[in-house]
């Protein structure tokens, strides 16, 4: 688990938001992307991330 720091312009107002991120690195070095989210929407999941 991580997290990005991003500015994020909704509605004409910008804010500092954190952007969650859930990965794994494979054995063979491949990072996987499980789910991305903030605390300004609901956590999408991709359906494949290379």
């Amino acid at each position: 688990m991580d997290a990005l720091h991003a500015k994020i312009r909704e509605g004409g107002l910008v804010s500092g938001n954190a952007v969650h991120i859930a990965m794994d690195v494979r054995a063979d070095g491949a990072k996987e992307i499980y789910s991305l989210g903030s605390n300004r929407a609901k956590a999408q999941t991709p359906a494949h991330v290379e």
